[in-house]
């Protein structure tokens, strides 16, 4: 499987739970009466800002890769660098204007940055069971 095909799997498997647990947020706003049309906008595009960051990271790492198999390191780690600087600074700023500006909810923004961590351990446990 080559490359790009087997990021957009993985993406997909990573949107699913993101968007998951981007639900049980909002549900857990709408039980303890905090909920609004910004927690719905801060919690989706927290979300899906989180699965582009992903995307875009996986394609950089086997860009960066195939890179380093032609022997052009230096040039694979400039990449993965200005990658992580640019992708970290665009979702600073529209999250920040998201929240500064009331259209999203600041907690419902930042929260689904965090969730990426728990559902690549939730789903390379599930794959690991699957397979052994």
């Amino acid at each position: 499987m080559d490359g790009a095909k087997f990021v957009k799997r993985e993406t997909i498997g990573i949107a699913i739970g993101e968007m998951l647990l981007v639900g049980v947020m909002i549900l857990v706003f709408v039980l303890g009466g905090k909920f609004d049309i910004t927690v719905l906008v801060g919690g989706l595009a927290g979300g899906v800002l989180t699965i582009l960051n992903f995307y875009i990271m996986a394609l950089n790492a086997v860009s960066a890769s195939d890179k380093a198999v032609n022997n052009n390191v230096t040039a694979g780690k400039s990449l993965m660098h200005f990658s992580y600087i640019a992708r970290y600074a665009v979702i600073f700023i529209v999250l920040c204007v998201l929240a500064l500006t009331k259209i999203g909810h600041p907690v419902a923004c930042a929260l689904p940055l965090v969730f990426i961590q728990p559902v690549i351990f939730a789903r390379n446990y599930f794959l690991k069971k699957k397979v052994g």
